[in-house]
């Protein structure tokens, strides 16, 4: 008979091994993460992966004041800036203006009056130009803000630039008019309305340029809990 202390000794048991390939999941409520599980112990909310997780208030909240931000943001007016910018330039070569008389009919680009008639036209590519620097130079709030006042001004010398440039194709229409005995009529064309838009969008962006929305929650609370609001996950 084989005594307590004759018996083989059993090695003990292994505890189970962890399943490397088991995801770690996450509770949307705390953020916490678990293996091996699927329901927050204290929350009781199913577990999600970490992309499906909730945003949260730091997620959702504008940049500070001095964050700078990339050249191709096109946040708080720098897209509608970039936009006037770039139909300031492409309005400038459209064809500007047609000059029709009895006998022939020229069309002129921007680029052909501001280098024959009126030199004060380059002012809207420079103006375009200018305000490309400015985004490219004011990528923070705080200097963007910094700049407001002066945007919208240079929309004016623009706009100045355009009704001076017309002023004196009409008066030259008119001498020529005398000159010939014949009617020679002055008709704008798409550049002219292309730069009149941009310099639009140049005052409404001046505006609103570095302005910081307003921090919202990070989840929509309804009044029957205390938690996130509805929160769509997939278990």
């Amino acid at each position: 008979m084989t005594t307590l202390a004759e018996a083989p000794h059993c090695a003990p048991c292994a505890p189970p091994m962890a399943d490397d390939d088991a995801p770690l999941l996450f509770c949307p409520f705390c953020r916490e993460c678990y293996e091996g599980e699927e329901v927050c112990p204290d929350h009781e909310l199913p577990l999600v992966a970490f992309d499906k997780l909730p945003r949260t208030a730091e997620d959702n909240a504008p940049p500070g004041d001095n964050e700078t931000l990339a050249v191709y943001d096109l946040r708080y007016g720098r897209g509608v800036l970039y936009g006037a910018a770039v139909l300031a330039l492409v309005g400038f070569v459209l064809p500007l203006v047609q000059t029709s008389s009895a006998a022939d009919a020229i069309t002129s680009t921007g680029m052909d009056v501001a280098s024959r008639v009126a030199p004060n036209l380059f002012l809207i590519p420079a103006l375009a130009f200018g305000l490309m620097s400015i985004l490219y130079r004011r990528r923070s709030p705080r200097t963007m803000r910094a700049a407001r006042v002066v945007i919208p001004a240079m929309a004016l010398l623009g706009a100045g630039s355009l009704g001076v440039t017309l002023h004196r194709i009409q008066n030259g229409a008119d001498q020529l008019s005398v000159q010939l005995g014949t009617a020679v009529e002055i008709e704008p064309l798409a550049g002219v309305w292309v730069i009149a838009l941009s310099l639009l969008l140049t005052v409404a962006g001046g505006f609103v340029f570095g302005r910081l929305p307003p921090v919202g929650d990070a989840y929509p609370h309804d009044s029957d809990t205390d938690g996130p609001g509805d929160i769509d996950v997939k278990g």
